[in-house]
């Protein structure tokens, strides 16, 4: 669900959904309804089966570890959404997130990022889903702050004094509100089964720009929120190995270690 200028910018990598009620619709008021006997959903399922069952037998044996973990989420989505259509899943109504007025979020980089936060948190609460993306701003960085003293774009305050990072670290810190909220969220949303979902999920930041002053990957806003027993509490660093490295660690965090993640990056930073 990416926050942008004009959704133009947004990542390629599957639907651009910048307005907050649009996804709130498509996720929440479009799902298969209970009882359905709309089969779109299952057709889809099946030819996704079908791809791979035709891919597996040209790959190597990482590739085709990987394969399976892909192919056992899909099913497990599939027996979700089957679920929801036959009656017997999850209520959709008991987790739709309640959405305030457009006006209250309109060309409002914070607003808008929190409203699309609770969609996803929604979305996984729900089981609609169990991965969830939130793209806040674009690779330029032409957002302005809503109330900040700062008065031009985060781009702009990156580079307009490099001597004195006062604007930058007002902008970044202005900008933080929304993965800080989305943190205090998983922290405090319970799952379908009781559980709080900080304790079976992870949250990870990354940034395209690294350090948006320098443009280099030291001392970027990398951060891994999670009490998944994979993962190490209380880790924190301020410098010290790779963007390779934080991706490797992810997967090995979530128990996936056999496959090609066994190589990824020289280390795991210690985050398990």
């Amino acid at each position: 669900l990416p926050i942008s200028d004009s959704g133009n910018l947004c990542s390629t990598i599957g639907p651009c959904v910048d307005d907050p009620l649009t996804a709130f619709n498509r996720y929440f008021n479009s799902a298969p309804p209970q009882g359905s006997t709309d089969d779109t959903y299952s057709k889809v399922f099946a030819s996704q089966k079908t791809a791979l069952a035709q891919l597996r037998s040209r790959l190597s044996q990482d590739e085709k570890q990987r394969l399976d973990a892909h192919e056992a989420a899909l099913s497990g989505l599939e027996g979700r959404i089957a679920a929801i259509m036959s009656g017997s899943g999850p209520d959709l109504s008991t987790y739709k997130p309640t959405m305030p007025s457009p006006s209250s979020y309109a060309d409002k980089t914070v607003a808008r990022g929190k409203v699309q936060a609770d969609i996803i948190i929604a979305a996984l609460q729900s089981g609609l889903t169990n991965v969830g993306v939130l793209q806040l701003g674009n690779h330029q960085g032409t957002w302005m702050g809503d109330g900040t003293a700062y008065r031009d774009t985060l781009h702009s305050s990156a580079h307009s004094n490099p001597s004195d990072p006062t604007a930058f670290n007002e902008m970044i810190g202005h900008l933080s509100q929304v993965p800080a909220y989305f943190i205090k969220r998983l922290m405090d949303t319970t799952d379908s089964n009781g559980q709080k979902m900080i304790n079976n999920t992870v949250f990870v930041q990354v940034t395209c720009m690294g350090n948006g002053m320098t443009h280099e990957p030291m001392d970027a806003p990398f951060i891994v929120a999670t009490k998944m027993p994979g993962f190490v509490s209380g880790y924190s660093a301020s410098a010290g190995g790779t963007t390779e490295d934080l991706n490797g660690a992810i997967p090995k965090g979530l128990g996936l270690s056999d496959g090609s993640y066994a190589t990824m990056g020289k280390s795991t930073l210690g985050l398990i």
